[in-house]
């Protein structure tokens, strides 16, 4: 689904595809949300407020084949970011508490009891002296959210018993690679994530 088309801020609606696409993930479908840029033209007017690759979807592909990417794609393995140089989110979990932070985005842990998991938040292409704002959302619902200017940082939730329960990740701050001229447009979303699922069907 696509919920990121364009500036963020201004003219679309992307805040309203991305409630639309957290009340399907609540149904209980695992629906994988990707971004498009929806640029016809890389020179001229349209360029000056947007191009290709505003905003850009990133796969976790286990090779640079289109067949991987389309993988990729159909597991969930994605995140989207404003830009191609911009910061993008690496979100993990350590489901067993070993220490390994295994499961990735896109990723569905498999039990239903209850108990603890760990979570851990990188941000790709930190930028050093940069204040962040990272947000959790849970089943739709902000989750916990901190202002940061650290690269990474973990935390933790028990996702309740017998039920299905799912985290993404958002991230706002500053926007230095948009065009000059559309800034405001952009607004101050930088990037987010699809979901990790814990027992869904």
């Amino acid at each position: 689904m696509e919920v990121w088309n364009t500036l963020f801020a201004f003219v679309t609606s992307n805040s309203v595809a991305v409630t639309q696409w957290d009340s399907l993930l609540m149904s209980g479908r695992r629906m994988t949300a990707r971004g498009g840029s929806d640029s016809h033209h890389q020179k001229d007017l349209e360029s000056t407020f947007f191009n290709v690759g505003n905003p850009t979807t990133w796969v976790y592909a286990r090779e640079k084949t289109g067949a991987a990417v389309l993988e990729g794609l159909h597991a969930g393995h994605v995140s989207i970011s404003y830009a191609p140089g911009a910061e993008r989110i690496d979100f993990t979990a350590d489901a067993d508490l070993d220490g390994r932070f295994e499961m990735i985005i896109g990723d569905n842990i498999l039990r239903d009891d209850g108990k603890l998991i760990r979570f851990k938040i990188d941000i790709a292409g930190h930028r050093a002296g940069t204040t962040y704002r990272v947000a959790v959302v849970k089943n739709g619902a902000p989750f916990d959210s901190w202002d940061t200017q650290d690269p990474a940082l973990t935390f933790e939730d028990t996702p309740a018993a017998g039920e299905h329960s799912y985290y993404r990740v958002e991230l706002r701050g500053p926007t230095p690679e948009a065009p000059p001229v559309s800034a405001f447009a952009f607004g101050d979303f930088i990037a987010m994530t699809n979901p990790i699922y814990v027992s869904f069907p």
